[in-house]
Order: structure tokens, then C-alpha cells, then sequence
């Protein structure tokens, strides 16, 4: 999903936890893990592509599905079951604000993200961590190719 996509979703989401709970930190905390979860795509670029360092490189790189290993770490269901725990234990509106920001950004993945560029379709179980550790995070083994 686009970047400008999980803006608009973290604004909507965001103004909606600030309209019920009147919390302007639970409302911020969503807003921002709902965008800057992202950053990890950041970190896999760095680690793994051999591109120069630029920002259009970096979006090519992942939108055009040039990587050929990839770990998202922050993209996960187990990180965000682990947040949803503590965000109920803690009953912080910091940590609720977390909880949604993350859990509408998967969702959004998820549902965005079927079909991508250059015939690629993403694995169903791609957004758990453990399915990207068991196939090695290699492209090859966590999407699918149109036939």
C-alpha cells in the first residue's frame, strides 16, 4: 500500500479515537504508528538492496518488487497481538493509540496488498512474521507469480 493511502487511513482512524476518547496521545500515537510503521521497508532497503541510497530509488525498489529478500519486521501479527496484550494490560491511551495505528495499517496491507507490480501476488499468510522466517524472506518463497 502507498504511502498516501495509510496517511488518509491514519488521519480517519486517528480522528475517530480522538472523537470517543478525547485523548489527543492516544489519537497522535495512532496516527504516527499507522504511518511510520513503514519505516521498517527503510531498513530492509538499506540492509539488503545494492541501489543507491535515494528516495525514488527506495519507492521503485518497493513498489516495483525489486527485492529479492525482504524482512518487515514491524509488519507482523505476532508484534501486533504482543502490542494488543501490554495495550490491554497497560490501559495507556499511548498504547491503545499504538494498537490501532498498527492493527488498521496490517489490515490495510493486507487487504491492499493482493496483487503487485510485475505479475507478483502476495501469500495470504505473508504479514506473519513466522511464514517470512520459515521462507527464508526470500521473495520467491513469500510471493506468488501470475500464470
Amino acid at each position: 500500500m502507498k504511502l498516501p493511502v495509510h496517511v488518509v487511513i491514519s488521519a480517519a482512524v486517528s480522528g475517530g479515537l480522538y472523537s470517543v476518547s478525547g485523548s489527543r496521545e492516544a489519537a497522535v500515537s495512532c496516527f504516527l504508528c499507522g504511518v511510520f510503521i513503514d519505516l521498517d521497508h527503510l531498513v530492509d532497503y538499506i540492509l539488503v538492496s545494492d541501489g543507491k541510497l535515494s528516495i525514488n530509488d527506495f519507492f521503485d525498489w518497493c513498489h516495483q518488487v525489486r527485492w529479492n529478500k525482504i524482512y518487515l519486521f514491524l509488519h507482523s501479527y505476532e508484534l501486533f497481538l504482543a502490542v494488543s496484550v501490554y495495550a490491554f494490560f497497560s490501559a495507556s491511551p499511548l498504547w491503545y493509540g499504538i494498537t490501532l495505528g498498527t492493527g488498521f495499517h496490517l489490515l490495510a496491507d493486507q487487504l491492499g496488498n493482493k496483487r503487485m507490480e510485475r505479475g507478483y501476488f502476495m501469500n495470504k499468510a505473508f504479514y506473519f512474521l513466522i511464514f517470512r522466517f520459515r521462507s527464508g524472506f526470500l521473495k520467491e518463497k513469500l510471493l506468488g507469480r501470475a500464470r
